[in-house]
């Protein structure tokens, strides 16, 4: 039985947590001009071959169509497809887009029911082995910004639904409703309940879209910065034996072919502060074959540079490296 939300009294949250932008139309251009100009996600790269492909194959009747589109989403957005290759092929997967009754035209209209029915669909074929809702949403968003130019849906997936209760004040029941029982059109009102409680700008005709890559796109890091926080950390008291020093890792930033990442290391309350032979010393064991640099500023933070490669995963070589030679007994 379905749970419809009430969000009538949700707000935004009273403390913002530190790893996660502050939600303004600023902040939203900042990162959509990171998106646009990013070597896998923008408008050169598999962004630019998404847009247009949907751009010129614009209905869904045709099953070869459907097919190349299910294909151009699974592999620009990562929705792992593959992993339920054994419960329901390409070809039953596509049927059941193809024969969703008029699908064009409620993708065209905004009609949001049209995710939850073809999910239940899925849910369905698979005996509950599948609940697609990243992948239809996915599928809904990019024919209706990209072949209807609008704005009418919105992304879901795992980092940005983490990232929505960052910024509303919404109950622990209410997440799990609609999470559990992978409910669109729930999901679809709290986006728009943040549009609404942050005042973002309703005229912006793909506002829905922007704040999609908002959510998505500098929190999908985080699981990089944690890695990074705890090398460094490891590093401080086991090598540099250090013991009352923490390191806080702040928003990426996209600087030509890197990745950065500030970082402030926060000594023990009452303590001296951080030296610059403590960072010196930091930033040398910190050089792994070339693939993990660190500069030290004179404000006293020290920035990880990583190379901007294909995938976000690739980022997390060089940690693994060093976690490596943190724990190997030959290391000097």
């Amino acid at each position: 039985m379905k749970k419809p939300i009430n969000i009538s009294s949700i707000q935004k949250t009273e403390h913002l947590d530190p790893n996660y932008l502050p939600l303004t139309m600023d902040s939203i251009k900042k990162v959509e001009d990171a998106v646009e100009n990013d070597p896998v996600y923008g408008n050169g790269a598999n962004g630019g071959v998404l847009r247009e492909y949907f751009s010129s194959k614009k209905e869904n009747t045709d099953e070869i169509t459907i097919l190349h589109k299910i294909m151009l989403i699974d592999y620009t957005y990562s929705t792992n497809l593959s992993m339920y290759k054994n419960v329901i092929t390409l070809s039953e997967l596509t049927e059941i887009i193809r024969t969703t009754i008029d699908l064009d035209k409620r993708i065209n209209d905004g009609c949001i029911d049209v995710v939850d029915e073809i999910i239940n669909k899925v849910y369905q074929k698979t005996n509950g082995k599948y609940t697609p809702l990243s992948f239809v949403s996915k599928y809904c968003t990019v024919n209706n910004c990209i072949g209807c130019e609008k704005d009418s849906f919105s992304i879901y997936d795992n980092i940005v639904a983490d990232a929505i209760p960052k910024y509303l004040d919404i109950k622990d029941s209410y997440q799990k409703d609609w999470e559990r029982e992978k409910q669109y059109d729930n999901f679809h009102s709290l986006i728009s309940k943040m549009i609404e409680v942050y005042g973002l700008d309703k005229n912006d005709s793909h506002i829905r879209r922007k704040l999609d890559h908002f959510l998505w796109y500098p929190n999908r890091l985080n699981k990089v910065k944690v890695a990074i926080k705890k090398v460094l950390e490891k590093k401080l008291k086991n090598k540099l034996k250090i013991k009352d020093i923490t390191a806080q890792v702040l928003m990426p930033e996209i600087v030509s072919e890197e990745v950065r990442y500030p970082v402030k290391l926060n000594r023990a309350v009452g303590r001296d502060c951080i030296d610059a032979d403590i960072e010196n010393k930091l930033a040398e064991k910190l050089y792994v074959k070339e693939n993990l640099f660190v500069d030290i500023s004179e404000s006293g933070f020290l920035t990880i540079r990583f190379p901007s490669k294909k995938k976000d995963e690739v980022f997390l070589e060089p940690l693994l490296a060093l976690w490596k030679k943190i724990n190997s007994p030959k290391e000097s």
